[in-house]
């Protein structure tokens, strides 16, 4: 991150610690789970370098057990599930954590550099993830990988439309992945030649806007089994 990354941030987690800002962001909540729509420059979990994360708002804010199920890149806005209870956390995860997700939809917005052609309607790329010493990730082609470990991925992009932004062409870009691959989207769309908008560490164009422009929009799964499904055994 830049220093000036930093005051947005700091803004976030300010308006986020505020009844009226946590409640915004709300999607859904109950016993067993609570969704809210992430917003920009704040981290799913914090970690050294962001010691404040929407978990541990959350926690703050939320009386009882709330840990995260999924985690977005600081950047990314959407979808982001917490379980809110051990029970939960297992099925949740273990969803989540299914090696290709079956059952799970998870799609994705991006606004991505450039005018991607309309040629191929949609794009199914497979292919492994590998991360060199400073953290920056590329996708092995299908047919230079010898096996198929754990960085595995499979992405469908499709371009949505053509605009213009801040003076620069880009592409309306709707993804869908099939694994949760770190950086996935990313590094595919920067392999297509069509890298997101303002990623500064996958795209080579000085960034014009205050973050990459990826936004999570719809996650399909399985609600955690209730006490009551439990107790009858129906789940």
């Amino acid at each position: 991150d830049t220093p000036s990354h930093r005051p947005r941030e700091l803004s976030q987690l300010l308006q986020l610690t505020e009844d009226k800002g946590f409640n915004n962001i709300i999607l859904y909540d109950d016993e067993d789970m609570l969704v809210v729509n992430k917003p920009p420059h704040v981290v799913s979990i914090g970690a050294f370098d962001h010691p404040i994360g929407i978990q541990d708002i959350a926690r703050y804010k939320v009386d009882g057990f709330v840990t995260a199920a999924n985690r977005l890149d600081v950047d990314t806005t959407g979808v982001n599930v917490f379980a809110r209870n051990n029970d939960a956390l297992r099925d949740l995860r273990g969803q989540f954590g299914d090696k290709e997700q079956r059952g799970m939809i998870k799609r994705y917005l991006a606004i991505a550099e450039g005018h991607m052609p309309f040629d191929v309607e949609t794009r199914d790329i497979v292919g492994h993830i590998e991360f060199d010493d400073r953290g920056v990730g590329q996708l092995v082609d299908k047919a230079e990988t010898a096996t198929f470990g754990k960085e595995w991925s499979r992405t469908i992009v499709q371009p949505l439309g053509h605009s213009e932004l801040n003076g620069r062409a880009v592409t309306a870009v709707g993804i869908q992945i099939f694994t949760g691959k770190r950086h996935q989207i990313r590094i595919v769309l920067q392999k297509l030649g069509y890298p997101i908008l303002g990623d500064r560490k996958y795209n080579t164009n000085p960034p014009n806007v205050t973050r990459f422009m990826l936004h999570a929009y719809n996650l399909d799964f399985d609600h955690p089994p209730t006490e009551e499904e439990k107790k009858n055994g129906t789940r």
